[in-house]
């Protein structure tokens, strides 16, 4: 139900008043990384980067000492360090962290990271087509919007054939509710940062 009223999923209407009492329920209770990212991005939302951070650096302990293998909370921290949200910017340590994290984990790879992952390299400009064939591997696990506008964007500059992603993409906005689609239109980092 938090990812429903955060980002309206579900057929649900987004409702971040909804949202809240998750944010108090796991404020000092042990929950879990996805839940820490879904608190992480509501505070992101908000520009409290303190509060954002609290819950990143939460999950990283976790993640760190393998109490909780979920990587989404990685992506937010990488996309942090991508775009020097309280800490020092560094694209390339985010790269590499990414990179590092799907070498240890792939095929469990959160939607955040994997984005993240393809984001980092176009900025960096290098590794597009293993980039752009992981992508296209694990789109059956992660066959979401968020995924097909990166295969979009990294085949246009590898100057592939995504027509079909394109199509799919498409249908995909057809069965998404209206106030998701104005919040995709309203939050374009949210393509990358979508967390499923």
């Amino acid at each position: 139900k938090a990812r429903a009223y955060l980002y309206g999923y579900y057929g649900m209407k987004i409702n971040r008043e909804k949202f809240k009492p998750f944010i108090k329920k796991y404020e000092n209770e042990y929950g879990s990384n996805c839940i820490d990212s879904l608190i992480a991005k509501y505070y992101l939302d908000e520009n409290d980067v303190e509060n954002a951070l609290k819950y990143i650096n939460r999950g990283m302990e976790r993640f760190n000492n393998n109490q909780d293998m979920c990587c989404c909370v990685v992506g937010y921290y990488a996309y942090c360090m991508m775009n020097g949200i309280g800490m020092e910017q560094d694209v390339q340590k985010a790269y590499d962290l990414a990179v590092k994290t799907i070498d240890d984990n792939f095929g469990v790879i959160s939607e955040s990271l994997g984005n993240l992952y393809a984001e980092c390299a176009i900025i960096l400009k290098k590794d597009l087509n293993p980039v752009y064939d992981f992508l296209i591997e694990t789109i059956e696990k992660r066959y979401t919007l968020g995924r097909y506008f990166m295969i979009i964007k990294v085949g246009k500059l590898l100057g592939k054939d995504v027509s079909y992603y394109e199509k799919m993409y498409k249908k995909s906005f057809k069965y998404e509710n209206k106030l998701e689609v104005q919040y995709y239109k309203n939050n374009p980092q949210t393509f990358v940062m979508n967390n499923f």
